[in-house]
């Protein structure tokens, strides 16, 4: 492999490690965006349980 292809090579994989970086990014901006909505839908089931019981 000459040097231009080498450097072909690292430029395509350097372009590929970018790209899986930024999807990493995404999918912890998601897994965190989820974790509140969970956190969020777990406190609106406890009213909810909350205003069951009481409503005996």
């Amino acid at each position: 492999m000459d040097n231009r292809q080498l450097a072909n090579e690292i430029n395509s994989l350097k372009e590929t490690i970018e790209s899986l970086i930024m999807e990493i990014q995404y999918l912890r901006n998601d897994l965190e965006t989820t974790s509140k909505e969970n956190e969020r839908m777990k406190f609106r089931m406890s009213e909810l349980e909350e205003a069951l019981i009481n409503a005996k």
